[in-house]
């Protein structure tokens, strides 16, 4: 989020607040002439020229900033100091998560897992459903029971244990849950959790600077060993074949081994067929892209969780259209609760509409979609699309044109002007097209009926 304008205002307010506190001359001197840079949903970018200035600003009032943005935009945010005047958010952001990925492959203890966020991953905030129940029944039966001296009895149950999926559905969640309650409720267990990527990376060292048998024995010590990201060792035959071999090692003394995957055992290629059929061997459980009622669940729990209310109306509309990574929700409530702060409303649905019109994750091109709203339209009406999208003021063509308007404002992210463009008419046409919709919808139910099979067709 970049308005010049906008984030200058929230400085203003800012520093208008700093003033309840502190004399004029005193917010003058340290804060009037901060800038705000950039800001986005993980952090606000203030901008200090003077190094001098910046450092004591930085040093004694960071905090202070921070609580008072927070109360203008509803959420908690990092601030982020710069005597750059070219940096963005995304850029700090992008270095911070190099620092992060250096730091975790540097790291002597591979269970570590660097930033506080993982301790926020519990079983308690894991959103069931039926896309994702077997695997999160399956990891609480692991965790639960880690620290059983007769684990035998369901370990041979949930030992290895294979989760897979597509990312963003909540595999990570389901590992850091295991780790963070291990670690809660027994803290003699061993844990170690580590990445597919470090595991390559932390063996390709080990093997040049010659402390392979090193290495081994920090894997083959573990008491729970999981490897997130395992189909990243395909077509990598010596990590498999350590892979292999630390598997044997564990399972043989009846320790616990997890591993997570985008993909089933199968369509890990190349692979070794040794190694597939250990894979094979587990107790498989899938998550499945979640179904709306989920998908809402969740975005209600995220939005509860960052103190965000926001109404069934804009919960539909996330729910329907951020269907296939549930990483998105997150970034989407704060980036929605902070553009109704610059814009002056509450959440509003076309708040939620801007903020998510770069996450949408739908199948088709948005061009794909807006053409099947058109056919379908022109099919239902018995007209031409040229006849649709043509100056014909017909009774029946105004009103399919008008419901085509509707269903390419509901069902895709394209704005007014754009969709005005697409009809040849004005912003304000259109506007008084999604009215006259609106309004029939809410006075005849048949009417409703029919726009709602329509969108069913057009789905599929």
């Amino acid at each position: 989020m970049n308005a010049s304008g906008d984030l200058s205002g929230i400085w203003q307010l800012v520093v208008e607040k700093l003033r309840e506190k502190y004399s004029s001359t005193f917010v003058g001197l340290w804060f009037e002439d901060c800038k705000i840079l950039d800001l986005d949903e993980n952090r606000v970018l203030l901008y200090i020229e003077n190094d001098f200035k910046r450092g004591v600003v930085q040093g004694k009032y960071a905090e202070e900033i921070a609580e008072t943005i927070e109360g203008l935009l509803g959420f908690r945010i990092k601030i982020e100091f710069t005597g750059d005047p070219t940096l963005t958010a995304q850029t700090v952001t992008r270095r911070e998560e190099e620092e992060n990925r250096r730091e975790e492959k540097n790291s002597s203890l591979p269970g570590n897992i660097p930033g506080s966020k993982t301790a926020e991953f519990t079983f308690e905030n894991f959103v069931q459903g039926s896309s994702n129940k077997l695997a999160y029944a399956a990891c609480y039966a692991v965790a639960s029971n880690a620290g059983d001296k007769d684990y035998d009895h369901i370990g041979d149950m949930y030992n290895p244990l294979f989760i897979y999926g597509p990312s963003g559905l909540g595999k990570t969640h389901l590992m850091y849950s295991i780790k963070n309650m291990v670690e809660r409720c027994f803290p003699d267990v061993s844990l170690i959790y580590i990445s597919g990527e470090d595991f390559t990376n932390q063996l390709i060292e080990a093997i040049q600077f010659k402390r392979t048998p090193e290495f081994r024995e920090k894997f083959r010590r573990a008491d729970i060993l999981i490897i997130d990201d395992i189909q990243f060792i395909a077509n990598k035959t010596s990590v498999q074949e350590e892979v292999f071999h630390t598997f044997n090692f564990l399972y043989e003394d009846n320790k616990q081994i997890i591993f997570t995957s985008d993909k089933p055992p199968k369509d890990i290629n190349p692979l070794e067929e040794r190694l597939r059929t250990r894979f094979e061997q587990s107790m498989i459980a899938d998550i499945q892209p979640p179904d709306i009622e989920l998908r809402m669940a969740i975005i209600k729990q995220k939005a509860k969780n960052l103190h965000i209310e926001l109404s069934s109306e804009v919960v539909t509309y996330m729910a329907d259209r951020l269907k296939s990574n549930i990483r998105q929700v997150e970034g989407a409530i704060k980036k929605i609760a902070a553009l109704s702060f610059l814009d002056g409303t509450g959440i509003q649905l076309e708040t939620a509409r801007a903020a998510i019109s770069d996450l949408l994750t739908e199948s088709e091109p948005q061009n794909l979609v807006s053409d099947k709203i058109i056919e379908a339209v022109a099919r239902k009406y018995s007209i031409s699309a040229a006849e649709l999208k043509g100056k014909s003021q017909a009774a029946n063509t105004v009103n399919a044109r008008n419901v085509a308007i509707y269903l390419l404002r509901s069902l895709t992210d394209l704005s007014m002007i754009a969709i005005g463009n697409m009809f040849g008419r004005s912003h304000a046409t259109i506007h008084h097209s999604l009215a006259k919709i609106e309004e029939q919808i809410a006075g005849d139910p048949l009417f409703e009926d029919e726009i709602k099979e329509l969108v069913s067709e057009i789905r599929g």
